[in-house]
């Protein structure tokens, strides 16, 4: 069974793409591969060598867009530049990193013979080239179409328990900012610090070090990365087709919704069909506490494994509707409301259980789109907006709130987080120390993020996009630490001086190397 918007690719005379429309139940062609060359045959575009060069018919009638591609590249990179390039929106990055893995899968270049399915992009950007294209675990279905959400590949046994999933709701959850902001991170750096475009290409055209040519500075890097691509109305189905299911089960019949929890819900998909839209319309109404409440109260009462769909509507309401967490009307005190969605995002992952791999993969899941709920409660800076976009860190409720949230978070050990948990939280951190950079974090907040940031630096070995994250967000504190002139401690200091010295040898990406040469110089 298949969604509408699902994609495959059928391999005939040419590779061409289909994507499926639910309205006429046909799949429709939207693009061909006209051409790929690489297995050791070089091509010459715009004055470069390039393993590959694509020639991508995007519609009927207009001359193919070209898409270079070395094996050696980062693929965010190669196609953060190929959708600049045409003005296509950068809402479409992970697409195109799923196309260019999907036609270069038997060029060996990676460090890991693990794959990893990401629930946010469908087929994975981790997945190994080991693994026969043809296998049947390679095909995945959506959970709003009812099939095999959780369905693991063959190879998982050489995956170190870490599970593969499918994105419940939005088909390709991008870590980009929105289309507004995703090509421009600070006014000190020129290009997206996560795929190492602009600002990094010139480091790596060498193999050499080369001290007398300055490398640019990114930090600090204010604006965070948010998770708010959905598909609503898939969501809304799955989420009323679980209620129907307890409805009409005698044993579960009291969890499922009341009638004016119904009515609540509905409201709510309404008001995030109007602000997901293209172009968005302004809703009708906003959401209130009201709102947030019946979620909790949800999440409190469905079983785990049916938790998902209500899970990721939190995220979008904290990325689409903040204001709803405000208390407003409730006689709560500011942020109460948001320390018990907090809490009630834990409980429903089952952050307090045991760690004992594997781990369930509906708990997997929650706890996936736990630390993306959590990622995209910063948001971007927007002076339009004003201060009401901003979270006051005054020592107050906002910072007592994220105290406990950081403390909640250490309690997993790292190792038991799979790939694109592990780029998730590293998101968060790197989103937190955005919102230090606008108003300073206590000492307290401060302290616990960069021990949680320490904790990946010192135990990840395999995946540079956490890590490189987590650096960034090292970097905005250590920046905001220096200007704001409540330095780091000695011990502090000293640990990540440790991490900076070990990380370069690891993780040979010369951003890696860059921003923890720009971080040592901050402390």
């Amino acid at each position: 069974m298949v969604k509408n918007g699902e994609l495959v690719e059928a391999h005939q005379a040419l590779s061409e793409m289909y994507q499926w429309d639910s309205t006429s139940f046909t799949w429709q062609k939207i693009g061909d591969v006209v051409d790929a060359v690489g297995s050791g045959r070089k091509q010459l575009y715009q004055g470069k060598e390039y393993d590959y060069v694509f020639d991508v018919d995007i519609q009927d009638g207009v001359p193919p867009l070209k898409l270079p591609y070395n094996v050696a590249d980062n693929p965010y990179a190669a196609a953060q530049k190929f959708l600049q390039s045409n003005d296509l929106p950068l809402t479409y990055i992970d697409e195109v990193v799923k196309f260019i893995e999907k036609n270069t899968a038997g060029v060996n270049i990676g460090t890991s013979n693990e794959e990893y399915v990401d629930p946010f992009t469908g087929a994975s950007r981790y997945r190994s080239t080991t693994t026969p294209a043809a296998a049947p675990t390679s095909q995945y279905i959506d959970p709003f179409t009812g099939g095999s959400r959780y369905v693991a590949s063959q190879t998982s046994a050489a995956s170190t328990g870490q599970s593969q999933y499918v994105d419940p709701f939005t088909g390709a959850s991008r870590y980009v900012a929105s289309p507004a902001a995703g090509s421009s991170v600070s006014s000190a750096s020129s290009g997206d610090p996560f795929t190492r475009a602009s600002q990094y290409s010139g480091a790596s055209q060498s193999s050499q070090p080369a001290p007398s040519a300055p490398v640019a500075k990114i930090l600090p890097v204010p604006n965070p990365v948010t998770f708010k691509q959905a598909n609503v109305s898939a969501m809304q189905s799955k989420l009323f087709q679980f209620d129907d299911a307890l409805r009409h089960e005698i044993s579960t019949s009291s969890l499922a919704m009341y009638p004016n929890e119904t009515q609540t819900f509905e409201e709510t998909f309404l008001y995030l069909t109007q602000a997901t839209s293209t172009p968005p319309v302004r809703p009708s109404s906003p959401l209130t506490a009201t709102h947030v409440e019946a979620i909790i109260s949800i999440l409190d009462r469905w079983p785990p494994s049916q938790r998902f769909p209500v899970i990721d509507l939190g995220r979008l309401v904290v990325g689409f509707c903040p204001e709803a967490f405000g208390g407003q009307g409730t006689g709560l005190e500011p942020n109460v409301l948001k320390e018990r969605f907090a809490e009630a995002l834990f409980q429903a992952s089952e952050w307090g259980t045991g760690w004992t791999l594997p781990l369930p993969k509906a708990r997997e899941t929650n706890m996936l789109l736990v630390l993306r709920t959590l990622a995209n409660v910063f948001k971007e800076d927007d002076a339009s907006k004003g201060k009401d976009m901003d979270i006051s860190m005054d020592g107050g409720s906002e910072e007592s709130w994220l105290d406990k949230v950081l403390e909640t978070l250490g309690l997993a050990p790292y190792e038991i987080f799979n790939k694109t948990q592990r780029v998730a939280f590293a998101t968060f951190l790197f989103n937190l120390s955005c919102q230090g950079l606008r108003s300073p974090l206590g000492t307290s907040t401060r302290d616990q993020a960069i021990g949680l940031i320490n904790r990946i630096l010192e135990q990840e070995t395999a995946d540079s996009e956490a890590v490189y994250r987590a650096l960034v967000a090292l970097g905005n504190l250590a920046y905001a630490a220096k200007n704001s002139g409540k330095g780091l401690s000695a011990g502090q200091t000293g640990e990540i001086a440790q991490c900076l010295q070990a990380l370069p040898s690891r993780f040979p990406d010369s951003r890696v190397k860059n921003i923890c040469v720009e971080i040592g110089a901050l402390i």
